[in-house]
């Protein structure tokens, strides 16, 4: 008996040059896209921002998947500029290197901003000289940098309250705090979108659930929108809110919640638990980039029967 292997999933587009791969993309009416960046001039990158001059900020995540041993990576943060208006960057500086595990980027508050598992540091770069004034400054540990290492701290972005956001996703549970915190004071994250605030370093969860989100933004209204991967991909994101999760039970979003919880939890139960979310949000856009394996648009891609794969990384 032969064995027939199923039809391979055509890609139409891997390969392409960068000139290319801008030539081929389906653009709005009235929009550009050019090659702004390219190997070899940036290579592996897995954050960017704009800073308050119009410069391109770059984190190369060459360490991913695996960190390193100790603190010394091979990851590091680039500058690129376009001074003049061509598109296309022609000043490019290195700002720092040696970091491990980068994931996400920021700039503001005189100085970066920067995920590194198990890390959220802050780089300080007050003159402006484009030079660390010091060594990175460790603001939170806890990111677990071992579990699904494309699931940690990432899409850093500032919100219209002045917070620093950002994504987190399902299956890398982390215990989050700053250096020294015992863990029974630490916040869960897992499958969040969190924020920290730059003057009074609080930190907390805005928002629970969904699967591993890579893309985080804020409308004119200062409205939250998120993408996800594999369940449904567009969330409208409220303070406080419970949303469909990929995996893995609700869990307190604070000390305070987990302190009312606790004594209403069965025996044995992990303290960070919180059964009594009777219905979770659910997406808010009627689409999913994948057509599945069941109902009245079902394919028999390999790929989209698994939901698409990692494939949303970034929302605008």
């Amino acid at each position: 008996k032969s064995l027939e292997m199923p039809v391979i999933d055509q890609v139409l587009f891997s390969g392409l040059e960068p000139q290319e791969a801008v030539e081929a993309m389906t653009l709005p009416e009235g929009f550009q896209a050019h090659v702004f960046a390219a190997e070899p001039d940036v290579t592996q990158p897995i954050a960017f921002c704009l800073d308050d001059r119009g410069r391109m900020w770059v984190a190369e995540g060459h360490q991913y998947p695996h960190r390193a041993e100790g603190d010394h990576g091979k990851d590091r943060i680039l500058i690129l500029e376009d001074t003049n208006g061509d598109h296309r960057f022609d000043v490019r500086k290195v700002f720092q290197e040696g970091l491990n595990l980068i994931s996400g980027l920021e700039v503001g508050f005189g100085g970066v901003w920067v995920g590194a598992a198990p890390y959220l540091m802050f780089i300080p770069d007050r003159n402006g000289d484009d030079v660390p004034d010091a060594e990175p400054e460790i603001l939170l540990d806890g990111w677990d940098p071992y579990r699904d290492t494309h699931e940690t701290l990432n899409t850093f972005s500032w919100g219209p309250d002045g917070w620093l956001y950002g994504c987190h996703g399902v299956f890398c549970p982390s215990l989050v705090g700053k250096p020294g915190t015992p863990a029974k004071d630490r916040q869960r994250v897992d499958a969040a979108i969190w924020r920290y605030h730059p003057t009074r370093h609080d930190f907390e969860v805005f928002a629970e659930g969904t699967s591993n989100p890579w893309g985080l933004d804020f409308n004119a209204r200062g409205h939250a929108f998120i993408e996800a991967c594999v369940i449904p991909h567009f969330w409208h994101i409220i303070q406080g809110a419970r949303y469909q999760r990929q995996g893995g039970q609700h869990y307190s979003i604070s000390q305070e919640e987990k302190q009312r919880v606790q004594p209403f939890l069965p025996p044995n139960a992990p303290d960070h638990l919180h059964p009594f979310i009777y219905q979770d949000i659910q997406t808010h856009g009627d689409h999913v980039h994948w057509a599945g394996n069941k109902g009245p648009h079902a394919a028999n891609n390999r790929s989209d029967e698994a939901g698409g794969g990692h494939a949303h990384a970034g929302l605008m």
